[in-house]
């Protein structure tokens, strides 16, 4: 607690806080040094402003923390990754970061349309299985015999559908350059159409890559029930070697999962597009209170919540005729709006927030 006589017009001031922005009184505000002034201060807001809070994940994401809290200092990572049979678009990693947010956007899990789904292939080293390509698990893989001319692999999705992308695993220390074909059933024919996934070669290095299919008008997005991926390396130093396709469709509907908690706040989902944000008691919130889901994300950042770091007033009169009536205090960002109320020049105000 500490005091000082000012004058009315400078209470912030006086506290070692920012100039009010207005105030407003039918009273003088230069009636001299008509007050002392007292008031506590927090010692905590700037490092909490500073924390992040629990971060969000996709509907079918899982987030791993260092800890388990609801606040994280700067710094401090979340590793992701997703439910079996999903397939992880995106970064792995977020990391807090000074001013309270998580960098990035958590990654997307979509649906792997390919898991367990029939493969077949150019002749394969003994030991080996086709099907461990679509086994979801990025260790088990298979080794395409060096002595056939043509090697390739093809995954039959089971019907046709609208292919965005697929997800590449080699084993680590392969360079692999490939072709990508999305084949589709034709409906009026017996026969079957091959489109590209991309106009060019395929570079699959490092040992996870992620190619997008795109049309000839370039949208994403190409129909067909067959994924056809072949070897086209001019230099065969390695094996044709595959760990892991996963493949996933365009989505109609994109959802878009739980989005990031302030620390010392909350967050409620209200019906399927708008979650809102609140902080607890002794906090006020930093940013937007409401976020809205579009095609898959939540439009903004999510808001920080901020310790009220001026948590006391108390006033006492020297002279009674400084001020009769009450009067509107505008001060940012501690105390937004708050009313002032004289009930009795002799005594505390009091504030209404």
């Amino acid at each position: 607690m500490m005091m000082q006589r000012v004058c009315l017009f400078d209470p912030l001031v006086a506290a070692g806080g920012p100039q009010p922005s207005k105030v407003n009184s039918r009273k003088s505000l230069f009636h001299g040094f008509c007050l002392f002034f007292f008031v506590s201060l927090s010692a905590f807001g700037g490092v909490e402003a500073e924390m992040c809070g629990i971060p969000g994940r996709s509907q079918k994401g899982i987030v791993a923390l260092q800890h388990s809290t609801s606040s994280y200092n700067s710094g401090q990572r979340a590793e992701y990754s997703c439910q079996h049979a999903f397939t992880q678009l995106g970064n792995a990693t977020r990391i807090c970061q000074h001013g309270g947010l998580w960098s990035g956007t958590w990654p997307r899990c979509a649906a792997n349309v390919a898991f367990k789904k029939a493969v077949a292939s150019s002749p394969i080293i003994d030991g080996y299985r086709a099907n461990s390509l679509v086994d979801a698990d990025t260790q088990s893989c298979i080794y395409l015999d060096m002595q056939v001319l043509d090697r390739y692999v093809q995954i039959d999705l089971g019907t046709n559908q609208l292919i965005a992308g697929l997800v590449i695993h080699i084993p680590e220390g392969y360079i692999q350059e490939v072709s990508i074909f999305v084949a589709e059933k034709l409906t009026t024919s017996s026969g079957i159409q091959y489109r590209r996934c991309t106009n060019s070669l395929s570079r699959i290095e490092p040992s996870k890559t992620h190619v997008e299919c795109k049309s000839e008008t370039g949208k994403i997005g190409v129909t067909g029930r067959f994924i056809h991926i072949r070897d086209e390396r001019e230099i065969k130093d390695f094996y044709f070697a595959l760990c892991e396709v996963e493949v996933y469709t365009k989505e109609v509907t994109a959802t878009c999962g739980v989005p990031d908690s302030p620390a010392f706040g909350n967050h409620s989902i209200l019906g399927h597009h708008t979650t809102e944000f609140s902080c607890q008691t002794g906090f006020y919130l930093d940013g937007a209170r409401y976020l809205t889901c579009h095609q898959g994300n939540w439009i903004g950042h999510a808001p920080r919540c901020i310790r009220n770091t001026i948590q006391h007033y108390e006033f006492q009169t020297v002279s009674k005729d400084c001020f009769k009536e009450n009067f509107y205090v505008y001060m940012t960002p501690n105390i937004e709006h708050s009313k002032v109320n004289v009930k009795n020049p002799k005594k505390n105000l009091e504030i209404i927030s």
